[in-house]
Order: structure tokens, then sequence, then C-alpha cells
């Protein structure tokens, strides 16, 4: 896998004047195409994130893609799902888009490092709903995210809200298309689809929205154990290829290994999801509907912590490393590092706060008014 390519310093910003109006403090931040700073917006002296781009050559596959991000995060400034977009400039080569500063930083921390969503089916709940919301937010507008992973949701402190960020891989347009991104396909390779991965430029036929999908599963699957269920989609990687063997038996010496950490493992309704959406064949997997119901109609996405109730046995030591991906483990360099951590533990009555009721009574009018709109286009 090719490595992320050089931080944009200060020193190649240094002709810069930043519309006249940012300072820049530090880069917290660093994508496939661009750095991200923390800086002050004057006078207001407002924390902001900026993300900083090389503006490609025009008619380039990257500048399809700058273009394709702005006309995005332009459209969709208005959804409460989206970090709020405040302004876009081009200075000496360089495109700068100001966004709101998020102060509790992404998911991936949380989810990874401190583990805090596992065995808790209310953090669980509570997060997971909102970051499908987030995407179907995007659905709705005709686009597909296509790097859907922990680290591109931000949060603020204390969990109240959760926010979509980074479109610079995003799609445009209802079912599968032809697609070419070098040898990995669009997106992260822990979180692509197995029909990403192609031979380098060579096209291949991806549903950007059933991508999604595949991407989604793959952060509930580390929200409820804490690691990843493999480095990626394909046969080079050995936990891939048990799963493709047998699911059920993957998720049973999966669950065998968490209880055997005093862990609990999955609900079947939990397993079930995971193994649909997770579905190896495109067509055959969940469309993001289905997921969400699926989803929401889960009482318990945790099972026994009881050994005894354990239908298989753990895993031997020489095949450990099959399951442990966490960030505490050997291969952990393989996976990709989100450099914004940070998270304040979530409160125990939050689901009973004021904000969470607020928050559930816009997400089921959303909710509504995105499926309305859809029975509008069908007929």
């Amino acid at each position: 896998m090719s490595s992320l390519p050089p931080q944009i310093t200060f020193a190649q910003l240094s002709k810069c004047t930043f519309d006249g109006h940012y300072t820049l403090l530090k880069p917290i931040g660093q994508g496939g195409y661009g750095t991200v700073y923390r800086a002050i917006e004057n006078p207001s002296g407002d924390t902001v994130a900026i993300k900083v781009v090389r503006t490609p050559e025009p008619g380039t596959y990257h500048a399809e893609l700058l273009d394709l991000e702005v006309e995005a995060i332009t459209k969709m400034h208005v959804l409460r799902s989206l970090v709020p977009l405040r302004h876009i400039f081009e200075e000496d080569d360089f495109t700068f888009i100001v966004l709101d500063y998020i102060d509790g930083g992404d998911l991936e921390g949380p989810i990874m490092k401190d583990r805090l969503f596992v065995g808790d089916n209310e953090r669980v709940r509570y997060i997971f709903n909102r970051m499908l919301i987030a995407v179907e937010d995007v659905h709705a507008y005709g686009y597909r995210h296509r790097d859907v992973k922990p680290g591109n949701f931000l949060v603020t402190k204390g969990l109240e809200r959760v926010f979509i960020t980074d479109f610079g891989l995003c799609s445009k347009g209802d079912g599968p298309v032809k697609d070419s991104f070098g040898d990995t396909g669009r997106g992260t390779y822990t979180h692509l689809a197995p029909e990403g991965f192609a031979p380098e430029n060579e096209p291949v036929r991806i549903d950007g929205a059933k991508s999604d999908v595949y991407a989604l599963a793959t952060t509930l699957f580390q929200m409820l154990y804490g690691e990843y269920p493999w480095i990626q989609s394909t046969l080079e990687d050995p936990r891939y290829e048990f799963f493709l063997e047998s699911r059920e038996e993957f998720f049973n010496w999966r669950d065998a290994y968490a209880v055997d950490l005093g862990e609990p493992g999955l609900s079947p309704d939990a397993r079930s999801l995971l193994i649909d959406a997770l579905n190896p064949d495109m067509d055959e997997r969940l469309d993001l509907y289905e997921f969400d119901r699926r989803f929401s109609l889960i009482d318990d996405f945790f099972g026994s912590r009881d050994r005894s109730e354990r239908t298989s046995e753990p895993p031997s030591l020489e095949s450990m490393s099959l399951f442990v991906i966490s960030g505490e483990s050997d291969e952990s360099e393989e996976a990709p590092v989100t450099p914004q951590h940070g998270l304040a533990p979530l409160e125990d009555d939050i689901a009973d706060s004021k904000v969470a009721d607020d928050e559930e009574r816009v997400i089921r009018r959303r909710r509504l008014t995105i499926r309305n709109a859809d029975d509008t286009r069908d007929n």
C-alpha cells in the first residue's frame, strides 16, 4: 500500500496570506490529498479547521475529485450531520477549505484505543445511529462518501453531536459504475469492500452506496469488538480468507476469544447484521436503509461473557493474531493512524439528556423526510 503524501508544511505556505482572515496554528490531520490545520479566524477569534490541498492541474483525476468535494460540501452545508462549512478560497497553488473546529476529535481513538463501546449497548446505539443518519443524509443528496471510517466522523466533547467529514473521495450517482483508483479502489483499505481491490488502473464495477454500507459494517465491527475484522478484504489476508470459508465459524471463534478476555461476544441479531452487511457479493449485500432498519430493531448487541455458553473453543495461541488487530497489537503499524484523538468519556445518562432527546426528534423527522423524498422520486 502506498503511504500518505508528505505533509503540507508552514514553509510551503509562506507566501499565502490565508485570505487575510486566518492564522494557522498547527497540523491536526493528514489525508491522501491534504493536511488539516487548526487555525484562528480573525477578527472573530474563533478556532477553525482548515483543510489545505495542493490545487491540481485542470482536467486531471485529482482535479475532478477536488471539484466534486467542493460541490458536495457546498450543496450539503445545511445538513446538521456535516461539519459546518465557513469558506473556500485559493491562494498560491493551494485550495483552502475552512470548517468549524469540532473539539472532541474523531472516533478512531475512542473506538480502537480506548475501546469505549465494547459491551456498552447504549453507547453503540447512540453513536452509530447518528453515523447512519449522517451517511443517509449524504446519500439523499445523491452523493456517496466512499471513505467511511471512524476517522472521518468527528464528535463534540461528551459525544452529544456526530459529524461526517472529508469528502475528498466522494462520488456521485446511483447504482453500479465503473471506477478506477489505483490498486486499492477508492477509500481506506481497512474499510474498502472487496470489489474495490482490482489490478492497477483496471476499471471495476462498484456501487458506491453498497461500498458505504460495507465500510459502515466494518466500523460497527470495530465498535463492538474494539478491533478491525481484518486488514484488507482480499485472500492475501488470512482473517478475511477465514471469514469467506465460514462466516459463522469466524464469528464463533471471534466470540470465543472475546469471552476468554472477559468481554462479551455478539448477540445473534448483531452477528447476522454484520454477516449480511459484509457480504462479499456486492449485489447481495444489504442496502443502507435495510441496514439501518435491522440495526434499529436490535435490542442487545452483545452476548454472554460466560465461558460455559460459548459455541466454540477460542483460537490457539498460534492463530491468535488472526483476531488481535487492535491499536495495541503488533500489527497496528499496518492500520491507518489518525492523528486527531481525544474524547471526553460518555456520561452514563446521555441517552436521557435533553440534548439526546432533541437529537432523537430531529433524527426521526429527518428519516421520514428522506424516505418521503425517495418515494416521490420513485413515483
